[in-house]
């Protein structure tokens, strides 16, 4: 009986004690990509800062997002009431529900100029509003679920005394990316 008993008890210790040891082990995982709908961007009203008066100083003429202009100076520069311009507004499309940023240009590159000549004014301080984030002016949207936003931008237009009179022109660039 006690060799069964010494037998048993090691039969114990050699089941016991087998470990089984793996230097390495692989699992199989997944990869996935999604790709979304290219963005657009289509501008739906220029930025016009309207008709004013030939500035009798400097002054700047604010075209913000959400309202209508203003003169730093209002007594350098009278503000056309009957043509008072308008923010230029955009509209975004691409994937719904997924948020973007806007880009705006950077200060003082921008210049109107008449026609051909070297008479110009700069534009500087872009400002953006998304109607899908209301309430302030920023540079992030969100498409909704419909894959659209709208947004405003509006800048300051920069006069010196007596500027020349005419109609000024000239272009900037806005873009869009997914955020």
């Amino acid at each position: 009986m006690k060799n069964l008993v010494i037998v048993f008890i090691a039969f114990l210790m050699v089941a016991g004690t087998t470990i089984i040891v793996r230097a390495q082990v692989t699992i199989p995982s997944s990869a996935t990509a999604k790709i979304v709908a290219a963005l657009t961007l289509t501008n739906t009203q220029k930025l016009d800062f309207g008709t004013m008066s030939i500035p009798t100083g400097d002054v700047s003429v604010i075209y913000p997002t959400t309202s209508t202009r203003t003169a730093t100076v209002p007594a350098n520069i009278v503000l056309i009431s009957t043509e008072i311009g308008n923010a230029a507004h955009f509209a975004v499309t691409g994937a719904a529900l997924y948020h973007y940023k806007i880009t705006l240009p950077l200060d003082n590159l921008i210049k109107l100029k008449i026609g051909a000549t070297t008479t110009e004014m700069s534009i500087d301080t872009f400002t953006s509003r998304t109607t899908s984030v209301p309430g302030n002016d920023g540079i992030n949207g969100i498409l909704s679920s419909s894959s659209t936003d709208d947004f405003t931008v509006g800048a300051t237009l920069k006069l010196l005394n007596a500027q020349q009179p005419g109609v000024y022109d000239g272009s900037f660039n806005v873009m869009v990316t997914y955020d």
